[in-house]
């Protein structure tokens, strides 16, 4: 993808798969994917390295509202909680995305969203949260 904080080494080690990801500016999560009779789609589970928490949502929900717009049938997920997310987070980028605190701003909408702190984000969250405010500025 072209991105430059992407290194083969830092500190003279080599760099793991797991921590290139805290370098990109993605937020990677996990889950399951179940097909079945072969026309519905069921989404759910985590990943034990990455979750299944996008900011204050869960994943599965999200991807299940995404494929059912594409036209899936979606057996296991909510896809209300989906479209609630993705309504919300479209909301928070038209009020914020020229500001300069953008990354702060979200990260502090996701923590007045969810009563536990503790497990919102992830340290590839964090990781990637930080390559897109460097990237932007």
């Amino acid at each position: 993808m072209a991105w430059s904080l992407l290194s083969d080494q830092i500190g003279g080690k080599p760099v793991s798969k797991d921590d290139e990801t805290k370098r990109s500016p993605f937020l990677f999560v996990g889950g399951h994917l179940q097909v079945s009779n072969d026309t519905q789609v069921n989404f759910s589970g985590s990943s034990g390295d990455y979750g299944s928490n996008i900011l204050y949502s869960d994943s599965n929900a999200i991807a299940s509202y995404v494929a059912s717009t594409c036209g899936l049938e979606i057996g296991v997920g909510d896809k209300k909680k989906g479209e609630d997310f993705v309504q919300e987070i479209l909301e928070f980028m038209l009020k914020h995305k020229t500001k300069q605190d953008f990354y702060e701003q979200l990260v502090q909408d996701v923590f007045n969203k969810t009563p536990d702190r503790d497990s919102i984000l992830t340290a590839q969250h964090i990781g990637a949260l930080m390559t897109m405010k460097v990237a932007d500025r």
